[in-house]
């Protein structure tokens, strides 16, 4: 029994950790688009 509940709660706590993760990336990703390209050397 114990060692359900804690499968369940790891599968449970994954899509958090996916979430926020991917959130992360879209920011930066927008980030990346919406700035300037750099100057030429």
């Amino acid at each position: 029994m114990p060692s359900q509940s804690g499968s369940q709660k790891i599968s449970s706590r994954m899509p958090f950790r996916v979430a926020s993760k991917v959130s992360m990336w879209q920011v930066t990703l927008r980030n990346v688009f919406r700035a300037p390209p750099p100057p030429p050397p």
